[in-house]
């Protein structure tokens, strides 16, 4: 069970500690700070829209997309981030007060991963043998799969499993996607987690917090991996969310 040392944030705060990464190709914090506020739909009003056409392609979206926000709890963990490594910053941590009643899993073996792109069937590859990775093969970067949480749930913690041996690296996104739960409207998609993997370590994993209420009436919760490269040398081995209720 993955534990987080020393406090809980309030459930309301949508306050994170500093470990999430936000890595947009070159696009970093400073152009998460600089991105528009938009007219928020009631299921994003706990986020920023995203307006910068790098930042959307570089998370799998048109550059003139309208419907794509980023999770203000994640705006605030780079702030943290930029706190810890000596940068001014005014976010604190707030103890979580609220009881938990268990610790649970939701996993997504590589197998299940969808590439947005498939029509020739070259687009992608799954290894053979002892493993089930999944590599690009093909001008396709995105591979999406969807998650199963119980309504109601604290989303607590994101982690990956991968194989990197390449220059070129591994991105993780996880999507809050809402709809109106009861009429037609258009799908919001809300950025809760982004991390990505670095160096040329092997086989590797990481760990991305977060503060997120699972709203099932409403929304899915979508995964998004991005390949920055083709070849066996850059894999998705799987991926994972965990939460109390």
């Amino acid at each position: 069970m993955e534990k987080k040392p020393g406090v809980r944030r309030n459930r309301t705060s949508d306050n994170l500690p500093g470990s999430v990464r936000l890595t947009c190709t070159a696009i970093g914090v400073a152009a998460w700070m600089a991105l528009s506020v938009g007219p928020a739909m009631a299921q994003a009003a706990d986020a920023t829209q995203v307006t910068d056409p790098a930042a959307l392609r570089a998370m799998g979206f048109s550059p003139s997309a309208r419907n794509v926000y980023v999770s203000n709890a994640l705006v605030q963990a780079q702030q943290a981030q930029q706190s810890q490594e000596g940068r001014t910053d005014e976010f604190a941590l707030v103890p979580q007060t609220t009881p938990t009643t268990g610790t649970d899993y939701s996993a997504i073996s590589a197998k299940e991963f969808s590439g947005r792109v498939d029509t020739t069937g070259t687009q992608w590859t799954y290894s053979s043998g002892t493993s089930f990775d999944l590599s690009r093969a093909g001008s396709e970067l995105f591979a999406d799969a969807q998650f199963h949480v119980p309504t109601g749930a604290t989303l607590d913690f994101f982690r990956y499993w991968a194989y990197d041996n390449n220059a070129s690296d591994l991105a993780f996104f996880v999507f809050r996607v809402c709809q109106p739960a009861f009429a037609s409207g258009a799908q919001t998609f809300t950025t809760i987690v982004s991390t990505a993997t670095s160096g040329t370590p092997g086989n590797t994993t990481g760990l991305a917090s977060l503060n997120e209420l699972v709203d099932n009436q409403a929304c899915v919760y979508l995964a998004r991996v991005r390949f920055d490269a083709t070849g066996s040398t850059l894999a998705l081995q799987k991926v994972r969310l965990q939460f109390t209720r």
